[in-house]
């Protein structure tokens, strides 16, 4: 677990929780199905070998802009065993009470996400601007739902 700073932190070869706290934080999940969470701060994280999760809590752990978490090496395109994003614990609109999950698409409302030119965003709010961002390297192709689906909502 990373501290309030910078930190660089590497797994091994077994499935690991990598967190790295507050700060612009460097995370290398190498072998195993490893499970990243960036926390607050600009985060790079590379998940390595392994069918990895990167577990987002709140749209601030991302935001839109230059603020947000960079994946290097995301690797799902809807392949049932693959990475995730794990988005089911940020609440997609502020607006209503409770957590809504996300829905793909449509109109850029509370509670939508939209994916382009490699960058994932996400909409929680009464405006049409996303509330947080996360950007994949190399603009892989995402599948949202069913079995294989890249993005859990």
């Amino acid at each position: 677990y990373g501290l309030d700073g910078n930190d660089a932190i590497y797994g091994g070869a077994l499935a690991d929780l990598i967190d790295g706290g507050n700060g612009d934080d460097s995370l290398y999940g190498n072998a195993g199905n490893d499970t990243l969470v960036g926390g607050i701060g600009v985060d790079r994280l590379n998940g390595g070998l392994g069918n990895d999760t990167f577990d987002y809590n709140a749209a601030g752990e991302s935001p839109a802009g230059v603020g947000r978490d960079v994946i290097t090496d995301f690797a799902g395109a809807g392949a049932a065993i693959g990475d995730k994003i794990d988005l089911t614990t940020i609440d997609a609109n502020s607006l209503a009470a409770g957590n809504q999950a996300f829905i793909w698409g449509g109109a850029f409302t509370a509670g939508h996400l939209r994916y382009a030119g490699g960058v994932l965003q996400g909409n929680t709010d009464a405006d049409a601007a996303a509330e947080f961002e996360i950007q994949l390297v190399g603009t892989p192709a995402l599948v949202v739902g069913g079995a294989g689906t890249d993005i859990l909502l």
